[in-house]
Formats: structure tokens, sequence, C-alpha cells
């Protein structure tokens, strides 16, 4: 079977390196012979995708490939990555990405926009929200810090004044911008494909009026908290897109936007479209069925096989296309699956990946696709609950992260209780009678979740902290809030409590070099190494 596979013909396995990311690539195949090592040596395709990547993934990367085989770039200094941005930036310098075409970065500040300045080659850029203040003070001349901006074909930016100036006749893709002048983004950019935007409001219409037209548009999705336009003026501006084939209003709505009839010779043309129709008021349920009715006709159930759905249990109530607008993230009720809708097929915990839990450990319906749990609770867990809990998380097959958003006793008895598939784990308090009671429950918190790699927790002590360093093997990002109030709190002064302090007083920390941090009020936030 090696032989075989040793035989694969490198255009196949390049065509296998298009799935993956770049560390996976590397861990995957390097150190299987010689030709493995020349194949992965000449691939000039690598994705270098850095969010939530271990510090030993992000070590073995920027060593085993060089800036000219990269393509795509990126960065993430996120929660799970601190400090990876800037780590970075000291160790490569722009010039050498001479292939690169693609870079996100969700982070910005000064020496980022230095960075940006000199690539030249992009295509795709993906920049972060940014606040007002910061946007303006740094994209105030956008020419200088991107000089090459009328070549790129994708743009994802939250503040598009700074380049209202420019022209961007190339530019395919834009998403992520907030903006009041939509008339003057059709006209610097005439050859858009794909637009998605945040309306502070809609087309005034003598804006309407002026004669643009986006030929070439395909695909449009607003987003806009403000007054409703009426279907007038959606009628007149989807006019100037006569090749518009995917549309998505995500909006707030008066009652003329709520009729199904209305609609379908607005959009007969389109392939997808998807709305949310967000309401200021709850709706009476007489109005509620006769809403829902026009969206029940041959056209859309039959001919587009558009589903219509409404939900009022989460403010603002809203109508919405279902499943792209489905709620997700749910606290967990009696009622809170059941959902009305113009088809009888959908299932709400069937599209719900954050559930939480507070009155009831029991649940009534199966989430299969639940990937996190919040428990809310402000009484101790008993045996009875916590073995309702047990229940609970095996029945949550792709469960992968649990917040305990109150108190969490870990004394209870956990029967060699294991739940290996938890990698995030968030614990706000622990309960302790002494300072010995509460290092034995940090060990056998890790008995019981043994493979999480990012755990967010409070500690008294730089004792504590250093034992869930030694306890935690898989440990990639930890968060620690310091507990000042405590009587057996051994933390400096906050206005103390630095890297170099780290370095001193906590053993796995020892090398500077094995760690990232930043540390706030108090909350220390650590991207560690393999140790």
């Amino acid at each position: 079977m090696t032989n075989q596979f040793d035989r694969l013909p490198v255009e196949l396995l390049h065509s296998i390196f298009i799935y993956f990311r770049a560390h996976e690539i590397l861990q995957a195949f390097s150190n299987l012979g010689d030709r493995f090592d020349r194949i992965l040596s000449n691939y000039d395709r690598y994705i270098l995708d850095f969010r939530s990547i271990r510090k030993s993934q992000f070590e073995l990367t920027c060593r085993l490939i060089q800036p000219h085989q990269v393509i795509a770039l990126i960065l993430s200094d996120n929660d799970y990555t601190t400090g990876l941005c800037e780590l970075f930036f000291s160790r490569h310098k722009v010039e050498h990405f001479i292939n690169l075409r693609s870079l996100e970065i969700d982070t910005i500040n000064e020496d980022a926009f230095k960075w940006i300045q000199n690539c030249k080659s992009l295509l795709s850029l993906k920049l972060p929200r940014l606040s007002f203040v910061c946007s303006t003070s740094l994209l105030s001349n956008s020419s200088i810090y991107i000089p090459k901006l009328h070549e790129l074909n994708r743009l994802c930016m939250c503040s598009i004044r700074s380049i209202m100036d420019c022209e961007l006749p190339r530019l395919r893709h834009i998403s992520g911008v907030n903006s009041f002048q939509l008339p003057s983004i059709f006209k610097m950019m005439p050859n858009l494909h794909s637009l998605s935007i945040n309306l502070g409001c809609f087309l005034e219409r003598r804006s309407l009026e002026h004669s643009f037209q986006l030929k070439y548009l395909k695909r449009l999705e607003i987003y806009m908290l403000a007054p409703s336009p009426s279907i007038i003026d959606l009628e007149e501006l989807l006019i100037k897109m006569p090749n518009l084939i995917h549309l998505e209003l995500d909006i707030f709505a008066d009652v003329n936007l709520l009729n199904g009839n209305i609609w379908e010779s607005l959009i007969l043309r389109l392939d997808t479209f998807d709305f949310r129709f967000r309401l200021h008021d709850r709706i009476q349920d007489s109005s509620v069925s006769q809403i829902l009715n026009t969206f029940r006709s041959l056209f859309w159930l039959r001919y587009k096989r558009w589903f219509v759905a409404y939900d009022d249990r989460d403010l603002p109530a809203s109508f919405f296309t279902i499943p792209r607008f489905a709620p997700i993230n749910r606290k967990y009720s009696a009622d809170s699956c059941k959902l009305r809708c113009t088809s009888s097929t959908f299932r709400l915990n069937e599209y719900v990946n954050q559930l939480t839990l507070s009155d009831s450990f029991q649940l009534e319906y199966h989430f299969p696709n639940v990937t996190s749990l919040v428990l809310e609770t402000k009484e101790n867990i008993d045996v009875l609950t916590f073995n309702l809990l047990v229940n609970i998380i095996r029945a949550l097959p792709r469960l992968i992260s649990l917040t305990f958003s109150d108190e969490f006793p870990l004394t209870q008895p956990t029967h060699n209780i294991i739940f290996e598939q938890i990698r995030t784990l968030y614990i706000r308090h622990v309960c302790q009678k002494s300072h010995i009671q509460s290092e034995s429950n940090l060990v056998q918190l890790c008995l019981i979740y043994p493979r999480v790699e990012h755990l967010r927790i409070s500690v008294h002590t730089h004792e504590e902290f250093q034992i869930l360093l030694d306890t935690f093997k898989y440990l990639s990002s930890l968060i620690v809030d310091t507990c000042y109030q405590s009587n057996c709190s051994t933390w400096p002064e906050k206005d103390l409590l630095t890297h170099q302090w780290l370095s001193h007083n906590v053993r796995s920390l020892s090398k500077t070099d094995t760690f990232t941090c930043k540390i706030l009020n108090g909350t220390i936030y650590l991207w560690v190494d393999d140790f």
C-alpha cells in the first residue's frame, strides 16, 4: 500500500492539497520520504489559514514553507491566537510574498497597514470591522496604504468612505461595507458581480432616477436597520440590475413587504431569494396566519420551493426564509423548537448550533448539529442534575464547546465520566472551600475533559495557573480571570502583572518563546506552545 501511494502522480497530489490548509498538508505528508519532501518544497499554492491554529502548527508552517509558495494568507489575532499577527509581522517581510493573491486579517493597526502597503500582487483583500475613529485615521488615504487598490478583484472592508474617490473598474466582489451612498458605489464600481452592504438608509427616490445600471451584478445582499423601504423602492432598484439572480434582504419591514403575492412578479427571474423581515412589534396570531398564507402559493412552494417561517420568541419578531435565516442560537424551553412555517417538513432543532439551558436539564427534542452548549444555573448542581447533564452531553453528537455561565461545583462524583469530545471549556467561577480543594478540583476537571484545547477559567493563585498548564496536555489557548478578592490570592497588583512576571513566576512559561500573551484588566490571554 505504501508503494502504491508513493507512486501517485504529483498532479494528483496537488489536486488533493487544494482541499487542505498548509499546516494540515505538512502534518499529513511530511517525513514520508524524500519524494514527498520534494513535492512539498516545490508546491507553490499554499493557503496559510491561521484562524484558531495551534502555536506548534504555526511554528511548523513558518519553518517549512517559503513566502513565495503562498497564494493566500489569513491572519487572526483573536482570543485563541493572541499575538499571532505581531509575531508573524516580526518574522516576515511582505516583499518576499511575491505570489500572494489573497489577504484576510481580523486585527488592524498601523503596522499591519504598513505591511499591506507593500502587497504588490493582491487581487483579494478582507479587512476587519473598524470603529469610525480608527477607520478615519488609518484609511484617510487608502492610496498610500493600498497603492494598487484599483487592481483588486475582491474587497471586504467596513468603511468605504475613504475610497469614494477611487475608480475600481476591476472590482467584481465587495462585501462588509457600511454606506449611505449606494449610487456612488454603483458609479465607482460599474463591473460588480456581487455586493454585500449595510445601508444606513435606503435610497431616496431621486437617487434611483439616476441613469446608473449594474448590468453585471448577479448577487446583492442588503442589511439595514433603518426605516423600511417600500415595495416600489425595491422594484425600482431591481430594474437597475437586469441580470440579478441572487437577492438577500435583512431589514426592518413594514406591513407592505409582508405579502408573498406582491413579491412574485418582482422575483420571478431570481434563482435564490432569502429574507429576514424584522418587525417593530409582535403581531396577532391571526395576522401571522394570513401573512404566511400569502407565501403558500404554487409559485413559492412548488415552482421556487422557497419556504417562509415566523418566530417571535426572540425580539425582534421576524418573518424569514428557511433554512437561510433559521435561528442557530437558541435558549431552550418546552416550545422553543416549535415553528410556524409554510412547510411542515422543517424542524427548527435541526438548525441550532448553540443551545442554552437554564430552567431544565431535560431535552424533549434531538439537536443533531449543536456544537456549543451554554448552561445557566444559579443553584448548586446536585447529583441528579449532574447525571441529567451527563445524558445531555452524550445526546449531542457534535458538541465540542461547553460553557458554565454561573457556578459549577467540581466536587460532584464523576463516576469515571470522561468527555473527550469537548475542545472548548469556559467556567466562569469555580466553587472552592479551601485552596487545597481548589487545586484538586482543577486536576479533576482535567480528568473529566482531557482533550480541552481552549480553556477560560477563574483562578486564585499562580500555583493554580501552573496546575492548569501541567494537567491540560492539549491546551492551545488559555484565558485566566485572576481572582484578586480571594484571601489566598497570590497574584501581583494588576499593573505589575506582565509577560515578564509570568516568565519569572510560572515554571512552564520560563521560556519566553513558548507563548504569547496579552493582559487586560487582570485577565490573561495566553497562546501556548506544546509543552
